[in-house]
């Protein structure tokens, strides 16, 4: 709380990112409740860990929800290209809890193009993601946007790699 005030103060906004694609606890969750060895279970819907996320995800809206600072929520950090049914399911679920209406996404690590040359955010089938998240470890100098124009989607660049310190002019 005294994080987001501080940030409120100087009028800064965060993107906060709620879960990792690997937590452990979310993971190991049978469908049933249990403890489960094999793991992979975070991103399968309805089961134990589905539903205990959505308290998590209930818990982050009654704790910090409050907050005008908390521009949106995303999933995880760098998911499985394409990877969306779940942070659809988190989006859906906060914008039916969430009485500031924070906006929803996640991000991959590579890309946001599908293989059918459409963007992953524009899917129908994941209406509730909210805008888009690209991440960009490209060997373009940084001034290099021609990329952009083909986006109609709201978009962010979350993360970026500048190739080398000479590539940027003064």
């Amino acid at each position: 709380d005294y994080g987001l005030d501080e940030l409120a103060k100087i009028g800064a906004y965060n993107k906060i990112v709620i879960e990792e694609k690997g937590d452990f606890a979310f993971n190991h969750i049978s469908p049933y409740g249990f403890g489960y060895d094999q793991g992979l279970q975070m991103q399968i819907g309805g089961g134990a860990s589905h539903k205990y996320q959505e308290y998590f995800w209930r818990y982050l809206t009654a704790r910090y929800g409050y907050s005008r600072v908390a521009h949106s929520w995303e999933f995880v950090n760098e998911d499985a290209p394409g990877n969306l049914y779940f942070a659809n399911e988190m989006a859906k679920y906060f914008h039916s809890i969430d009485p500031q209406k924070h906006l929803a996404t996640t991000s991959f690590w590579a890309g946001i193009d599908n293989p059918a040359g459409n963007y992953f955010w524009q899917d129908p089938n994941y209406p509730d993601i909210d805008y888009a998240d690209a991440h960009s470890y490209a060997s373009a100098p940084p001034d290099s946007t021609s990329w952009l124009n083909s986006y109609t989607y709201p978009l962010t660049i979350g993360n970026t790699t500048i190739p080398s310190y000479t590539a940027v002019s003064a």
